[in-house]
């Protein structure tokens, strides 16, 4: 990702260089710690020597998933999964939504939502939202919403990140996908907080929540970001 989020995880092309990589992404956030789980990440399933590290390494050296750093939203990053991942595609109908369909989603359900709440108090989210894409644009525009006329104001500064990474949830069926979509929050959250007056700070807060969660939004009657009623808008663009 741009802007040096994760200026540290930059893996040795041999197989123990990966793991170490994948393990220092994991401590970053407590978001981020299925990225050491098996059950999310196969990586700890499969023994991968240092020839098979060395072909990773060498494939995003050739092709790298970066962004460019005026928008660190990680859409390429999404992106790949969903090509490299054939049974994502097949089986859990991971599909990214085109930038310009989640523009006009935001402008019709979640800019009237932020404008009647305020960004503060508004609940929003994308029931099937694979990697993340409509989560972080929701994030942009929810950082960068004020509100209208005259009536109520949002603190600026980091504040405003925060508030804005608190209105944002959402759930995939795929565990792996929920996990890129977090990762994604993260980072980009990271990045706005060291643009809005905060350049040293070295990681997210452990307390900034990030509300996506590993779920079928249909039939998960158990999983709390799915409670009936907790939402002001829902925005999706669903399988």
């Amino acid at each position: 990702q741009s802007h040096g989020a994760f200026a540290d995880v930059v893996p040795a092309a041999t197989a123990a260089g990966i793991r170490d990589g994948i393990k220092v992404l994991a401590d970053a956030h407590p978001a981020l710690a299925g990225f050491v789980d098996p059950e999310v990440n196969a990586l700890w399933l499969h023994d991968i020597d240092d020839e098979d590290a060395a072909a990773i390494h060498s494939l995003w050296q050739e092709h790298p998933v970066t962004d460019p750093e005026f928008r660190p939203h990680g859409y390429l990053l999404g992106n790949a999964y969903q090509a490299l991942s054939e049974e994502s595609r097949k089986h859990r109908a991971l599909a990214q939504t085109p930038r310009y369909v989640t523009d006009l989603l935001l402008e019709l359900a979640f800019r009237p939502a932020a404008d009647e709440h305020g960004i503060g108090n508004l609940k929003m989210i994308d029931p099937s939202c694979g990697t993340g894409h409509i989560l972080i644009e929701a994030l942009i525009k929810g950082s960068a919403w004020s509100p209208p006329g005259r009536g109520g104001h949002i603190s600026g500064g980091p504040n405003r990140a925060e508030h804005a990474l608190r209105a944002v949830h959402g759930a995939d069926l795929d565990p792996y996908a929920a996990l890129v979509a977090r990762l994604r929050l993260v980072v980009l959250a990271l990045c706005m907080l060291r643009a809005n007056g905060q350049p040293s700070v070295g990681a997210l807060p452990a307390d900034w929540p990030i509300n996506v969660a590993s779920a079928d939004a249909l039939l998960d009657r158990d999983e709390p970001l799915l409670k009936r009623g907790s939402y002001h808008v829902v925005v999706g663009n669903p399988p």
